[in-house]
């Protein structure tokens, strides 16, 4: 199907043919909160975070009808990285904090969404904390959260910690081995 064709070639790092595949996929299901989810999460691969807020708003609004254990908390988390990386840090603290309703890791994603806040704010020393925080309260859950050790290194590199932050970059990959951002870290610190 082209959902599978799409979450493949984003495994992959194929981002145009994910977008391509996940647009038609959510177009042949535009009741199934999945395949807008996938296609979110593509859009953001692509650096195209205003396109991908549509499919995002659409998952949320779709998993909140859908009995599927788990999809109100993905959809949510789906939805977060779009208004984070649209610097939208209000929507992003409202959807963490709709994670933690529809029983998913509410703790970490609302740390994770100050840490975020405080180092888009310059204020290091705080995302750090709250980074941390997020960092563990998600080592807790077996839903790691995509790009918190990304910047955790990229805070503690800030910071002038670098072995540190050359061991976050590594548990980005680790945890998401397409993570073309953690990989630059690493290099970054040799």
């Amino acid at each position: 199907s082209q959902f599978q064709l799409g979450t493949l070639a984003a495994d992959v790092g194929r981002t145009a043919d994910a977008v391509a595949a996940l647009t038609h996929a959510s177009m042949v299901r535009p009741t199934d909160a999945e395949p807008h989810m996938a296609l979110a999460d593509a859009l953001l691969a692509a650096n195209r975070p205003a396109d991908a807020l549509a499919s995002a708003d659409t998952a949320v609004m779709l998993a909140a009808t859908d009995p599927a254990p788990g999809l109100a908390a993905r959809a949510h988390a789906v939805a977060s990285r779009v208004v984070i990386a649209l610097g939208d840090f209000d929507a992003a603290a409202m959807h963490a904090a709709n994670i933690g309703k529809a029983k998913g890791n509410g703790p970490a994603w609302e740390a994770y969404v100050r840490g975020r806040s405080s180092y888009a704010a310059d204020h290091h020393d705080e995302a750090l904390t709250a980074l941390r925080e997020a960092s563990m309260a998600a080592s807790a859950t077996d839903a790691p959260i995509p790009q918190l050790h990304l910047y955790l290194g990229h805070v503690l590199t800030r910071l002038t910690q670098y072995d540190e932050a050359a061991m976050e970059y590594r548990r980005e990959l680790e945890l998401f081995p397409q993570s073309l951002d953690a990989y630059e870290g690493v290099a970054a610190m040799y």
